[in-house]
């Protein structure tokens, strides 16, 4: 706080909200020069002409003059608000509101560096970028507090009813760590910030960022898809043919049946076209990493599988599943002794396995890095996706017949009646593949 200014007067701002209004941060930074810290602000100037005039009439006039008031609310210990009062050569206060605890590390080193640079700009812009252009940029010698150390020590003690010791003790690990920070772009910047812990065993501070979710998608992902593809690229080559083999019969089929009316046809090859849009989701996620999700996904993929089947054993009941009648478990019936009992025991597989609650899901499953073609968990989800496109191509080769050719699994002894073809090599790969998985595997019907 500037020498003879009154404590309440920044109290006194903000419950009048007369003499200043708080500026909108949108980003900030710290960097250090042959050991002294300078931190960046970067504001949003859109609907703030006064602050506006500031930069401009700085980029006429270099001299100007501003002082510093410090202060926070009278009942919350973690807040603190920095008052700028600009007298030359534009007139004008600018507040900024800070969380003490969150934004601690920052205040800590402005504090330190008794010096700040704000930028002007609009949201989406970024600080580097505004700091560099044309604009112009405010330096601002900053007044630190009378007792620093004692209002960060009063926040984290409030927050987290650490003994004065202890706060004590995490503000010295804390400003150890952001020597660190600032030399090391991996530890998120300030307003980059979602959460800060504070270790009170440890002695220190642990920053989580609110970029994790951008940075899964667009830094971690695409490396854990790149090994994926290095070292087991080889088995999306081996089962896209079939994958494409079944969309055709679909694609075909749904054609076919909207030619001629038929629609329990019609929507069969619908459900079997969301099922391999599962399918393929589900591979997506066992290339980025995931080893846990993929098969939460085929569970409903084969349920919908099984819809289409069902469909076509008993058209008559499209208005019960138009009007949400049939249960799961008696379309997991039906297919299984009219079809193939396979459908039902990977649908059993998945849902105990996968998607209740169970062992798979009492330690956190985390997209990582493929090392090797061996990979326990992918190959696992791999065969998954292997006998999930094989029951959808049983049943598509069913329901579409007559433009399902080769067939692999059907033979037609008479009209509407169907054979399974027990002695195809199709079929004995598909008894090899669900015995890996434990899928307890039984010799299908003779006609459908």
């Amino acid at each position: 706080m500037e020498q003879g200014e009154p404590e309440n007067k920044i109290t006194e701002v903000i419950l009048t909200k007369l003499e200043a209004t708080p500026a909108v941060l949108l980003q900030a930074g710290i960097s250090v020069d042959h050991g002294h810290y300078s931190v960046s602000l970067l504001i949003d100037t859109s609907e703030r002409p006064d602050i506006k005039a500031v930069f401009e009439g700085h980029l006429k006039q270099q001299e100007g003059e501003c002082s510093t008031i410090w202060g926070g609310p009278p009942n919350d210990l973690t807040a603190s608000w920095i008052l700028l009062v600009f007298k030359k050569p534009v007139t004008t206060k600018v507040l900024f509101e800070f969380d003490v605890l969150r934004h601690g590390p920052l205040l800590d080193r402005l504090v330190d560096g008794r010096h700040v640079v704000l930028a002007q700009g609009i949201r989406g812009e970024n600080l580097d970028t505004a700091l560099q252009d044309g604009r112009g940029v405010l330096n601002i010698e900053v007044a630190p507090p009378k007792d620093w150390d004692g209002i960060w020590q009063k926040a984290i003690i409030s927050r987290t009813g650490l003994s004065p010791e202890e706060a004590a003790s995490v503000i010295e690990a804390t400003r150890a760590e952001m020597i660190v920070r600032v030399q090391n772009p991996s530890i998120p910047p300030f307003d980059e910030l979602a959460g800060v812990f504070l270790d009170d065993k440890e002695k220190r501070m642990i920053f989580t960022s609110n970029r994790m979710l951008i940075n899964q998608l667009h830094r971690d992902g695409p490396a854990v898809a790149a090994s994926f593809d290095e070292h087991l690229w080889s088995e999306i080559e081996a089962l896209s043919p079939e994958y494409s083999r079944i969309t055709s019969y679909a694609n075909f089929g749904t054609l076919k049946a909207t030619r001629e009316g038929n629609n329990v046809c019609l929507l069969a090859g619908q459900l079997i076209g969301n099922a391999l849009n599962n399918i393929a989701a589900a591979t997506e996620l066992i290339r980025l990493g995931y080893r846990l999700q993929p098969s939460v996904l085929l569970r409903p993929a084969i349920e919908w599988i099984s819809m289409a089947g069902y469909l076509f054993i008993y058209p008559d009941t499209l208005g019960q599943f138009k009007a949400g009648k049939i249960k799961s478990t008696d379309i997991m019936t039906t297919v299984g002794k009219e079809i193939n009992p396979v459908i039902p025991k990977a649908w059993g597989f998945l849902s105990n396995d996968f998607v209740h609650v169970g062992n798979l899901h009492q330690r956190i499953q985390l997209p990582e890095k493929y090392e090797s073609a061996e990979d326990a968990a992918a190959k696992t989800n791999l065969l998954g996706i292997h006998v999930t496109l094989m029951i959808a191509s049983i049943v598509a080769e069913l329901v579409f017949f007559d433009v399902a050719k080769p067939h692999e699994y059907w033979r037609e002894v008479k009209p509407g009646h169907f054979e399974f073809l027990t002695e195809s090599p199709v079929w004995q790969r598909l008894e090899e593949i669900a015995s890996r998985l434990s899928i307890e595997v039984e010799q299908p019907p003779q006609t459908t």
